[in-house]
């Protein structure tokens, strides 16, 4: 993954656990979410500071930008009996998670309360 910080502070953690990117307590399934083009999932804080897909409250936490699908030939072991050839099939290859881009922007400072 390849992470940028656009503001100085404090960041949502980022964490990856196989095919699920977790920023905050917001969970990406990558393989359900990436699509043959490149996608950008924009993510804010909500009035109660959990992070959502999309506006939120208006304070932008981070962006993740997924690269488009690639796929592959894989050959099926069998062999087409008029051309002789082997027979393949196409299927979705493996997400490069470096190829992942995060963009975080710092979280608001928390007001303290009187006394603290």
């Amino acid at each position: 993954m390849q992470i940028t910080i656009m503001t100085q502070g404090n960041h949502a953690p980022v964490t990856l656990d196989g095919d699920t990117l977790t920023i905050g307590d917001y969970a990406i399934d990558i393989p359900a979410r990436q699509s043959d083009v490149e996608v950008t999932i924009d993510l804010s804080l909500c009035d109660k500071g959990c992070v959502v897909e999309g506006q939120g409250a208006g304070w932008y936490a981070a962006n993740v930008v997924l690269p488009p699908a690639r796929f592959i030939e894989v050959e099926t072991g069998e062999d087409d009996p008029e051309a002789g050839e082997p027979v393949t099939v196409t299927e979705r290859a493996p997400l490069d998670i470096h190829l992942i881009r995060i963009n975080l922007w710092a979280l608001p400072v928390a007001p303290q309360a009187e006394g603290e």
